[in-house]
């Protein structure tokens, strides 16, 4: 497990999402047809990056993707509020998380991946694409690290082209 969800685990489990205000979207995209996602997308200041919140519509069934927790350099602190904020939208709305995604090894900011994961109290899989294990293969030892260090990074590698169900739709990579 990453240093910060370890690091974090016992806060996030004692803080409920419920306490949290819940984030609201920068934009909606809307469905533009029967099989079309609805799309949340979440801006945050303090990383300037963005975290989406994929929705099959039909189902309610939902994925995250790019989640952030919130990093303070002068104190070297960590916070949960994005994360928590964004789960409290989820229970507003009644969707389910089915994934939790991350679409490369994140420098801009810390990622809310594991911290999510725990506070959804289920198995939700952490996905990635693939080719993250070159990365790792490549880093580890220029960082002192084992290959089995990132046993459990991540849940799913997803590749190329790969499709996968989201509630009733069918999602293309």
């Amino acid at each position: 497990m990453p240093v910060a969800a370890a690091t974090l685990a016992p806060a996030a489990a004692a803080t409920p999402a419920a306490t949290t205000p819940p984030l609201q979207p920068f934009s909606t995209h809307q469905p533009t047809g029967p099989s079309s996602p609805l799309v949340h997308s979440f801006f945050d200041k303090s990383t300037s990056t963005w975290t989406y919140l994929v929705v099959d519509p039909a189902s309610g069934h939902a994925a995250i993707i790019d989640s952030v927790l919130e990093y303070d350099c002068a104190s070297g602190t960590v916070g949960m509020e994005s994360v928590k904020g964004l789960l409290a939208f989820v229970q507003e709305k009644g969707y389910q998380i089915e994934k939790i995604m991350e679409t490369h090894v994140h420098a801009d900011h810390l990622t809310g991946a594991h911290v999510l994961k725990q506070l959804l109290g289920r198995n939700t899989p952490i996905c990635i694409g693939s080719k993250v294990q070159e990365v790792q293969n490549r880093f580890a030892p220029v960082y002192g690290f084992q290959n089995k260090d990132f046993d459990d990074v991540f849940d799913i590698f997803l590749h190329d082209d790969e499709t996968f169900k989201l509630g009733n739709s069918k999602v293309g990579l």
